[in-house]
Formats: C-alpha cells, structure tokens, sequence
C-alpha cells in the first residue's frame, strides 16, 4: 500500500481558517478602533462578542473548504 503525500504538510481547511480568523481579527479590530461606539450596547460582553466573531468565522471557513486527500473517497481507496 502506498500513501499520498500532500505536496504541504498543511491542510487547506487549516490554512483557510487560519487566514479567515487572521482577517477577521484585522476588521474586529479596525470596527473597534473607528467606532468604539459600535459595540457599545454589548457592554461587558463586547470582548466576547468580539472572540466569538472571529471563532465562528474560523471554524466556519474551515468547515467549507475541501481537503482531497482527506476527503471520503480518497480515505477509502487507502483503506482499502
């Protein structure tokens, strides 16, 4: 039997999260620095707020891109 190697190590649903949360994090910041009073009716929750968007985006965006070489099919012909 013979294993696939992927020409990177990463997988792209991490790469896909990682730069999403990276984005994210950059517009997070930049709505909070231009308008603090954006968030303002969150209160004490807004730092919260702030983590989950970017979160939700993260998992969210690797959740939805495509890994072939992890993908059902490809799985199958190795385990088999």
């Amino acid at each position: 039997m013979t294993t696939t190697r992927p020409a990177t190590p990463i997988s792209p649903k991490v790469v896909a999260a990682g730069v999403t949360g990276l984005g994210l994090t950059v517009v997070v910041a930049s709505v909070t620095a231009l308008t603090p009073e954006a968030f303002e009716f969150l209160g004490v929750w807004a730092p919260v707020a702030y983590a989950a968007a970017v979160a939700v985006g993260s998992t969210l965006a690797g959740w939805l891109r495509s890994d072939p070489l992890r993908s059902g099919t490809e799985l199958a012909k190795h385990a088999a």
